[in-house]
């Protein structure tokens, strides 16, 4: 049976061997803590909670997130209404628990810029999750969650979570790490080379020094890390073209619900994470069409968690794409900003401060 204590202790232990610096640890710990004191005793053992997993990631940057998380919800545990959403952040069900998890995130950041902001009590009429003012206006935000709807997404993510599965293996065995970038194969080929490529990483594991190999269009590098663990760091895979069929459409839905006033400023957030890596400005288009559907939404705005780092080539001043803050140092937060009016300078600053640009974790990428 799973324990905070026996969880507190292998964080502890995990900094010698991550070379955590000795603020961080600090830091680290007192957001384990801030999480074991608002999900509970008994909430390790909750196996579908969107949480509980990654605690169990002593990689660095997995540390620092989670840490990060527990800090934010310190910063929100004391506001009014609270209590609505930690019911749904201790649930053993994914979607509740997800929700949750994303409501303080996204809240967090814009208490961390600065803004106040109110818990909404849910009623029997659907409203907005919260509301933030820095200055005069109050601007309102309801946000919805997406890992993947579509049959091929969630066939998608299964390849890439056999294909992590297998190659983890090898670089743990090892102590190693190894980069695979798949240059925009789909997950299903890539997962058809698994073993060919835990063949070529053996083979590369064979020598202590750094070395690069290429087949198929497959770009294998092995790295030299003194971390006392191995992970396979992966990316390059293509984004199921009907995935983003399903981020609008979920986006659709939300907004013929209504849930924003009309005399105030209103922003539907939809917060992503999925392994896949979509076409922004495709994505941003089709958004477009969507929001002229409600005057009362102001914006929308995409949070998207990917691996990647990309340059994207934009060409339309109607929407934004913008690399935001990375708090673990290998993840990179994508914002695709869709405004009702692009004129409109005081919705344009606020949410300028809500993103930013934070100093990205000291912990480097691989």
């Amino acid at each position: 049976m799973r324990t905070w204590d026996r969880l507190l202790s292998d964080v502890m232990k995990s900094f010698a061997r991550n070379n955590i610096h000795e603020d961080q640890q600090k830091f680290i710990y007192v957001g384990y803590e801030e999480i074991k004191n608002v999900l509970g005793e008994d909430a390790l053992n909750k196996s579908s909670n969107s949480i509980i997993s990654s605690l169990y990631n002593f990689a660095p940057w997995s540390l620092l997130k989670n840490a990060v998380f527990g800090h934010k919800l310190a910063a929100i545990k004391v506001k009014k209404n609270f209590g609505y959403i930690s019911q749904r952040l201790i649930m053993d069900n994914f979607e509740n628990s997800f929700g949750a998890e994303a409501e303080i995130e996204v809240a967090g950041d814009i208490i961390k810029a600065g803004f106040c902001v109110e818990l909404i009590k849910p009623e029997k009429k659907v409203k907005p999750d919260f509301r933030a003012k820095r200055g005069n206006s109050w601007i309102y935000f309801e946000i919805t969650t997406f890992r993947t709807l579509s049959d091929k997404g969630i066939q998608a993510q299964q390849y890439e979570f056999e294909l992590m599965t297998g190659l983890n293996q090898v670089c743990s065995a090892n102590e190693r790490w190894v980069e695979v970038d798949f240059n925009g194969m789909s997950a299903e080929t890539a997962q058809a080379y698994t073993e060919l490529i835990k063949s070529k990483i053996m083979v590369m594991f064979q020598s202590s020094e750094e070395s690069e190999i290429e087949f198929n269009g497959i770009k294998l590098h092995s790295l030299n890390r003194e971390e006392g663990y191995g992970i396979p760091y992966i990316h390059g895979l293509s984004f199921p073209i009907d995935e983003m069929f399903a981020i609008s459409r979920k986006l659709t839905d939300k907004i013929e619900k209504k849930q924003l006033p009309s005399d105030e400023y209103g922003i539907l957030l939809v917060f992503t994470r999925t392994p896949f890596l979509p076409d922004f400005k495709a994505l941003a288009g089709k958004l477009k069409e969507d929001i002229k559907t409600d005057p009362d939404l102001d914006a929308a705005i995409i949070a998207y968690i990917s691996h990647e780092q990309i340059t994207i080539p934009l060409g339309d001043e109607s929407f934004k794409v913008i690399r935001g803050a990375s708090y673990d140092g290998l993840s990179n937060y994508y914002y695709i900003i869709i405004l009702q009016n692009k004129e409109d300078k005081e919705l344009i600053e606020c949410l300028n401060s809500y993103i930013g640009s934070p100093p990205v974790a000291e912990n480097p990428k691989p």
